[in-house]
């Protein structure tokens, strides 16, 4: 992922997260809450970073770490601890507070299905390619209605009282 490739990444997360902070009037503590952060990659980048800059960021940061395994969380404690982060994870932090969210490669890998109601029953929306003349002979990316995969879709609609409209 973009933080392991190149220090770049890094470095430019780094610099908006500074900059994002003396926007807000340089808050203490400035919350970096980090949505699916993993093995804490990001999170040690970032930090590394801010450590590298000297910045003064560093010791207003709060980093929250949005994992549902407690586990998962105590491992990242660990690796920015063995990293010299330390403090910045084990602060005490009162949310929602004045900060950031970062969510690198989190929404992407949601599983997300869509669907319709058309003619009178339900159809899922599945992504298909295309070589048609619409694409000057290149290929693209087309929505494609079809079957529902799984009747769990409709079952799921129906327990929550959604009345999708034509």
């Amino acid at each position: 992922t973009a933080p392991e490739l190149h220090p770049i990444y890094r470095a430019v997360m780094a610099r908006t997260l500074v900059e994002q902070w003396q926007i807000l009037g340089r808050p203490d503590p400035f919350v970096l809450r980090e949505d699916g952060a993993g093995s804490g990659a990001l999170a040690q980048s970032l930090l590394d970073a801010l450590a590298a800059d000297g910045s003064d960021l560093l010791a207003a940061l709060a980093y929250v770490p949005a994992e549902l395994s407690p586990g998962r969380v105590e491992r990242i404690r660990e690796r920015l601890g063995d990293a010299g982060h330390r403090h910045v994870v084990d602060r005490t932090v009162k949310l929602p507070g004045t900060g950031t969210v970062i969510a690198n490669e989190y929404l992407d890998a949601l599983p997300v299905t869509r669907v319709e109601w058309r003619d009178g029953r339900l159809w899922e929306l599945f992504v298909g390619w295309s070589m048609g003349e619409l694409a000057g002979g290149e290929g693209r990316f087309t929505e494609v209605p079809g079957e529902p995969s799984t009747i769990a879709l409709a079952e799921r609609l129906a327990a929550e009282g959604i009345d999708l409209g034509e």
